[in-house]
């Protein structure tokens, strides 16, 4: 896949940041961080570039979700649907201490009765394999964030 088709899969549309709620207000940080994670950065230096942001835990998490949602596939590749998705992460406790890459690749690997796929893990990590390197997130913490959805 060259870069071109690959900013278009990974776009990000008014749509996507309206469902996020409160996030919408601070696209150009939205923006910021999507173009910086498009670019090849990790979440952390994505989230240095953003400079200052003021928003709560769980608005920081819903961005970081809807922006690794669609990096790894979106609507097509998630037998769990963004809104879905989304209405879980409110319910987490301490978000904070949550990786929302951790988070979608766990909801990534579940099948439509929300049960973990063996098969799906494994070809989902392994394509993934260059962001959970720099993320440093192991096939454990997948299966542990998968095990949210219990």
């Amino acid at each position: 896949m060259d870069f071109t088709e690959e900013a278009q899969e990974f776009d990000i549309t008014f749509a996507d940041r309206s469902r996020l709620g409160p996030a919408e207000n601070n696209s150009s940080y939205y923006s910021l961080i999507e173009n910086s994670i498009r670019n090849g950065d990790n979440m952390t230096t994505a989230l240095r570039k953003g400079g200052q942001f003021r928003a709560s835990p769980i608005e920081r998490f819903k961005i970081l979700c809807s922006i690794y949602y669609n990096k790894f596939g979106g609507d097509s590749q998630f037998s769990v649907d963004f809104q879905t998705m989304i209405r879980k992460s409110e319910t987490l406790k301490w978000v904070s201490y949550y990786n929302p890459i951790g988070f979608v690749m766990g909801t990534l690997v579940l099948d439509r009765a929300k049960n973990i796929d063996k098969t799906r893990l494994d070809l989902k990590f392994e394509d993934n394999m260059e962001t959970m390197k720099e993320e440093n997130i192991t096939k454990e913490d997948v299966i542990r964030y998968a095990r949210l959805w219990k």
